[in-house]
């Protein structure tokens, strides 16, 4: 069950259910911290077979929504670029990437 309330102040009209989601267990998630989200944009580059070094991650994540889906879009469109480009990923290029997305938004 995911809820913005722990199961224990859910509002119920059946008693039985209340006791049910006061004896449940509850855990916050919380957005992404930084490690987390690098891990995710190493994956999502590996599974394109595209290799990120250290200043490009960095330039992602520091300039684009720290959401998954914005650096699964950034990926995406940075391996379309790359493919059009020579297929070499550089600093100008997920620089112009960045501005690009940030029109956009």
């Amino acid at each position: 069950m995911t809820a913005r309330l722990p199961p224990s102040r859910q509002a119920t009209q059946l008693p039985d259910l209340a006791s049910r989601l006061r004896a449940s267990l509850a855990t916050e998630i919380r957005p992404p911290d930084d490690a987390a989200l690098a891990l995710f944009l190493a994956r999502l580059a590996a599974a394109r077979q595209l290799v990120l070094d250290f200043h490009i991650q960095n330039l992602l994540l520091s300039h684009l929504p720290r959401t998954p889906a914005a650096l699964a879009e950034a990926v995406a469109r940075l391996d379309r670029a790359a493919l059009a480009n020579g297929g070499k990923i550089t600093r100008n290029l997920t620089l112009d990437l960045i501005n690009d997305l940030r029109i956009i938004d």
